[in-house]
């Protein structure tokens, strides 16, 4: 019988520890965004800027990755909100 594995066991997946070069880098963001997803890109440039933090390749563009992912977050907001107060008109 195969033993069963708690979830709670497994080590914590770090994107940012896979990004091992700039076409990693540029690989991983081309990807997520294909795939269209606000809150993924939120996410990646949230990762790309904790790793341009501790290191001085990438500490240039640690704001702009910021200021990236503040605007992504502020549009999702504005997304739900808008997608709330469309819901309430049409129930209405």
């Amino acid at each position: 019988m195969t033993p069963k594995i708690d979830i709670t066991d497994l080590p914590t997946f770090d994107m940012a520890q896979q990004l091992k070069s700039k076409e990693d880098i540029a690989a991983y963001v081309t990807m997520v965004i294909e795939d269209r997803d606000a809150a993924e890109l939120a996410h990646a440039l949230d990762i790309l800027a904790d790793e341009a933090r501790w290191d001085e390749q990438f500490a240039a563009t640690e704001y702009l990755m910021e200021s990236m992912a503040n605007k992504v977050r502020a549009s999702i907001r504005n997304l739900k909100i808008s997608n709330k107060k469309h819901r309430l008109e049409t129930d209405a």
